[in-house]
């Protein structure tokens, strides 16, 4: 069994502080590349900075008017531990990985420190889903958790995953308070069970153990497909 904390975190966690020189390819200029047919692996990793790919260049119509809604981006990233899958060889430890995203510019902002994130290999290709990210918080004995903010928890990984919430101690949740103005606001007024009452808001009541997850998907054959909570969320 692998252990999830930030004491092995801290091991590899010197932030990639600069994007290497040279981009990666772009995967969708790939004619060779199918997203369908990629293996899946699960990283905790911490990332550098979003690097952003030239806008595409649309053929001029005068009757068409070209409107880009998502941004392509990579991001080097720092692996800790690979919980489910592999990245295609032993102790590799550091990857280049590409995405896209309408709000690119806000998962730097958000993700400072240790984040899961599931990665599509194919060739030389390695691929976040869309907004396929979220940020990691240490919690007894420095064990890494998903801060659950949503009943599904997870839009990007099976429904099942939510089942595997614990309770946690809200002193480890403190700086996700959730205060009016807040983007996540209405959903802490919408799923009340899911979050305790602060002075100023709201915290998280609960988190999903990353070593948890790990035991759960182990064994299955994971497919790009199976990237995807579909469920309403049960009230």
């Amino acid at each position: 069994m692998k252990t999830f904390s930030l004491l092995a975190l801290a091991l590899v966690n010197t932030l990639v502080s600069a994007a290497p020189a040279s981009p990666p390819a772009v995967p969708w200029d790939d004619p060779d590349f199918r997203s369908d047919a990629a293996e899946v692996a699960l990283v905790v990793a911490t990332i550098g900075p979003l690097v952003t790919f030239p806008a595409p260049v649309y053929p001029p119509d005068p009757n068409k008017v070209w409107v880009s809604l998502n941004q392509r981006f990579w991001f080097p990233a720092r692996v800790a531990s690979v919980p489910f899958g592999r990245l295609g060889g032993r102790g590799i430890t550091d990857i280049e990985v590409v995405s896209f995203s309408h709000w690119a510019s806000e998962i730097t902002g958000r993700i400072s420190g240790p984040a899961l994130f599931p990665v599509l290999i194919h060739g030389p290709h390695r691929v976040m889903p869309k907004d396929a990210i979220t940020a990691l918080v240490a919690g007894p004995r420095g064990a890494l958790f998903v801060p659950v903010l949503h009943p599904v928890v997870l839009r990007w990984l099976p429904c099942s995953v939510a089942r595997l919430k614990e309770e946690l101690d809200p002193a480890y949740l403190q700086h996700y308070e959730i205060r009016p103005g807040h983007p996540r606001h209405a959903e802490a007024l919408r799923y009340p069970e899911l979050f305790s009452s602060t002075e100023g808001g709201f915290v998280p009541r609960y988190g999903v153990a990353v070593t948890a997850i790990e035991q759960h998907l182990a064994g299955r054959q994971l497919t790009p497909a199976d990237l995807a909570c579909r469920e309403a969320p049960a009230r």
